[in-house]
């Protein structure tokens, strides 16, 4: 009983956020800001990129 009633509590707050204009705001920014940069001449990351030691991505064994 009172498990049900804390999660409902945590959604209400969860909601509350998302609801609010300034977080939809900044979520469209980020958005807008990813596709723009996450180009093929100009992306974020690479698994092909070599780090400074030569290393390429997280895929190097």
């Amino acid at each position: 009983m009172w498990n049900s009633i804390r999660i409902l509590g945590l959604q209400e707050s969860f909601e509350n956020i998302l609801g609010s204009e300034s977080y939809q705001r900044n979520s469209e920014e980020m958005l807008k800001k990813f596709h723009t940069s996450n180009s093929a001449e100009n992306p974020i990351f690479s698994p092909y990129d070599k780090d400074s030691s030569g290393h390429y991505g997280s895929f190097d064994a």
